[in-house]
């Protein structure tokens, strides 16, 4: 930083939100330049002096923009190179947790008895590893600060509107993205499964990313955000923690919900339905038979008519088992969903798979093979429940499309 800047920096009542926002792009700068030369170079140097001085700088800016009153052409472009650069710093640290990661990963997966290299071919010791780390709090506080100066930013773009060229202002919806982004790297790099503690802070993190979008309008979010609480979800599954996970994994469904351009289409309800098998999974193992159904429920409810056809559309040429095979996530939704409402009262009523899923479309021998699924998961469960009642029923509507003409073989088994 030249020295003029850092002067004014120093005195708060001379700097403005112009100087202020230079110098703080003058840092990030320098910063993501100094990351990616850590991992293209494969060499740890001690990034904690430029850290300390951005989150400085940051401050000032935020400080700054409570005097910021008229906007001028000299103050927007400080603004929108402010912009710009807190995007390449948040990408830079983005990379650099990565490649720390890789690290480490590379490392649990060889042999302990035989040193690592690196592609320089230097050997890796212990020290070596956790000293790519040692910058890892100040990388997040970093980002934590340029997380507070965004929403000052468009504080600041709701004012007036831009001089500039629009093609060259960033918009609110770029600034949201760039908050939402920064929100969900510092809960990536803050959680740690095996501190209990880091979760609080995640959701923390997640909440205020998602207030925000709330408070703007900026559905886009969502979608990024649920995706990092299942993320989250996911990594508790896979470690047997079901009771924890249902909580980031309902989040991941209902945050995805209201992200109307992805719950509308084929690929989005896809996704949804998935993610609510697996949040129905977690309550089933946590013996939280209810929410288990209504997750299951809600993700047959979300099975797109495409991949429901997809499943069926081979109905006439191939045998029932072979067409499971082949597809197995409807049928293995079916019998979760029917593990999950089938009790010991085998005369309570309970709604099929087939009559939740959207089968309108489908032609009576492709409704069939729904039938058999249910069929097959019901003959699974009769060893443990009396499912003589709800057999009796899908049983009777098969043979009302098994006719003796056209289908004898599946009519006579």
């Amino acid at each position: 930083m030249i020295r003029p800047i850092r002067s004014l920096v120093s005195d708060s009542s001379d700097c403005t939100y112009y100087h202020a926002a230079y110098a703080a792009t003058a840092k990030l700068s320098l910063g993501s330049v100094q990351l990616d030369k850590l991992v293209l170079a494969n060499t740890y140097t001690d990034m904690t002096t430029t850290l300390t001085e951005i989150n400085r700088c940051l401050s000032v800016v935020h400080s700054a923009e409570e005097n910021y009153k008229q906007p001028n052409e000299f103050t927007e472009q400080a603004l929108n190179s402010l912009l710009k650069s807190i995007t390449m710093f948040r990408q830079s640290c983005a990379r650099y947790y990565e490649f720390t990661e890789r690290k480490l990963k590379k490392k649990q997966g060889s042999n302990t008895s035989t040193p690592t290299s690196t592609p320089n071919g230097r050997s890796l010791s212990k020290a070596d590893e956790m000293e790519w780390y040692e910058c890892i709090p100040s990388i997040i506080s970093a980002l934590q600060h340029t997380s507070e100066v965004l929403p000052s930013t468009m504080r600041i773009m709701k004012r007036k509107p831009w001089r500039g060229k629009p093609k060259q202002m960033a918009s609110l919806n770029e600034v949201m993205s760039a908050f939402v982004e920064t929100m969900v790297l510092v809960a990536r790099m803050r959680f740690d499964i095996d501190d209990e503690d880091s979760y609080d802070n995640v959701y923390e993190d997640l909440s205020t990313a998602e207030d925000l979008c709330v408070f703007n309008g900026f559905s886009n979010g969502y979608r990024w955000i649920s995706n990092a609480y299942y993320k989250v979800g996911v990594t508790m599954h896979n470690a047997e923690m079901f009771a924890a996970a249902v909580y980031p994994l309902r989040k991941a469904c209902s945050l995805l919900e209201k992200d109307d351009s992805r719950a509308s289409n084929d690929s989005g309800r896809l996704q949804l339905c998935k993610r609510y098998e697996v949040l129905g999974t977690c309550c089933q193992k946590d013996k939280r038979f209810e929410d288990a159904m209504k997750a299951f429920k809600l993700a047959l409810k979300r099975l797109p008519l495409s991949s429901i056809e997809s499943f069926v559309k081979e109905a006439d040429s191939l045998a029932i088992y072979t067409l499971m095979k082949r597809q197995p996530l409807i049928p293995k939704l079916i019998e979760r969903y029917l593990r999950a409402t089938i009790t010991d009262e085998s005369d309570i009523e309970i709604s099929f798979a087939s009559e939740i899923m959207d089968l309108r479309l489908l032609e009576s021998n492709q409704k069939s093979i729904i039938y058999e699924c249910e069929l097959r998961a019901m003959y699974m469960l009769s060893p443990s429940f009396d499912c003589t009642r709800h057999q009796s029923a899908i049983l009777h509507t098969l043979l009302r499309h098994y006719t003796s003409e056209i289908y004898p073989i599946r009519r006579a088994r």
